[in-house]
């Protein structure tokens, strides 16, 4: 299957999970029997967890703030749980996870306990060895204790007895992403020179933050009316994963994009038209989840003119938008396909050139577009207005 067909199903699929952030309207909706009872780990310097539970909490009991414990890569610990109860004595199951890569998100892999029993029982006592290559960082330490449930507890469900417990860790001793800026638009790694080129690696201290593909992205952040240029030339060639580039103005409105290009396919290369432009970002993904050693390369591109230069036409108009929009510029009929912040498809099909398409069944928000046709693809992000 090439890319084209896979990047809907990586829209769709990768996209749910692109922005991690932990569920936290989860746990008990009763404060009745089955419970967890108690929560001990000892951590370094000075820190650690001890923790009383009954009476019960409904929902999630988040101690974040005030349980913390110190871990650090490579060692190991043992963390105590007594799985209880707060009143009658009732057939539940039992879990303990801890957010390794401090991703937002639980996995099943970041499950270190498992208990199932029917109180009173005996102590607990999970040994774990915290990942050696992890990054430094804060995340969560989650107990569960469900009466409805079989292991392994879903770390974001609801039910009606037992207990939820949020605690706080901090790692240590791994990989020191201080000095890694780019994660966000918010902090990008500045271009204040052209010629610029530095060899980079996204695969460890970036997450994801743009929908396309599910892998890390770096930013770049470059004002280019600093720059007498008419065009800039920004490439990947040379890089080590396969590469994906994006451009967008500080609205987010994806001005440019190129997956593969054809001297130096699977990585990207594009050359940019600044007339009009200001303050852009320039956004290094890689294809699906792929990361790694990266070479960028950003300079004037004195040969370039609007006759070669591919994809740089297409524009959404208007936007905001209240009623319906077209793509200026499109000269065949090209697929389009409509999706929320949350990667869900909204809306797709064709478009021809000067179509207008409605959009009267959408509400108010903030929508994506991925319009592609046999050259190449754009993704337009979309302000509904009432």
């Amino acid at each position: 299957m090439n890319k084209k067909a896979l990047l809907l199903i990586l829209c769709q699929l990768i996209m749910l999970v692109s922005f991690g952030q932990y569920c936290t309207a989860i746990g008990p909706s009763s404060d009745l029997d089955s419970n967890v009872e108690s929560v001990s780990i000892v951590g370094e310097s000075g820190t650690s967890i001890s923790y009383t539970g009954c009476p019960a909490i409904l929902g999630l009991e988040d101690l974040t703030t005030t349980e913390n414990v110190t871990l650090i890569a490579g060692n190991s610990y043992t963390i105590y749980v007594q799985f209880g109860t707060c009143g009658n004595n009732f057939a539940s199951a039992g879990n303990v996870y801890i957010d390794f890569n401090t991703d937002g998100v639980f996995d099943l892999s970041e499950n270190v306990g498992d208990w199932a029993g029917t109180p009173p029982v005996a102590l607990s006592s999970f040994n774990f060895t915290v990942p050696a290559g992890i990054t430094d960082g804060v995340g969560r330490i989650r107990v569960l204790q469900d009466e409805s449930s079989v292991n392994p507890v879903n770390p974001c469900a609801s039910f009606t007895w037992g207990s939820a417990v949020d605690f706080g860790v901090t790692f240590t001793g791994g990989v020191d992403c201080s000095g890694y800026i780019g994660d966000d638009r918010n902090d990008p790694r500045m271009i204040s020179a052209l010629p610029f080129q530095e060899s980079h690696n996204s695969s460890f201290c970036y997450s994801n933050q743009e929908p396309v593909y599910g892998s890390p992205d770096v930013f770049y952040q470059i004002d280019v009316s600093d720059f007498e240029v008419d065009y800039l030339k920004v490439s990947l060639c040379g890089s080590t994963f396969d590469t994906y580039l994006s451009v967008q103005d500080l609205d987010t409105n994806v001005l440019f994009i190129n997956d593969d290009f054809d001297v130096c396919s699977p990585q990207s290369q594009l050359t940019i038209p600044t007339i009009g432009l200001d303050t852009i970002f320039i956004i290094v993904q890689g294809w699906g989840i792929e990361a790694g050693d990266y070479d960028i390369n950003i300079e004037e591109d004195i040969s370039a003119s609007l006759g070669n230069t591919r994809g740089t036409t297409l524009t959404l108009y208007p936007n905001p938008i209240v009623e319906s929009f077209k793509i200026l510029n499109l000269t065949t009929t090209a697929d389009y396909l409509i999706y929320n912040e949350l990667g869900q498809i909204i809306d797709n099909g064709k478009i021809k050139p000067d179509e207008a398409i409605s959009i009267d069944e959408l509400p108010a928000g903030i929508f994506y577009l991925k319009l592609s046709t046999l050259d190449e693809m754009k993704i337009f992000k979309l302000i509904v207005t009432e």
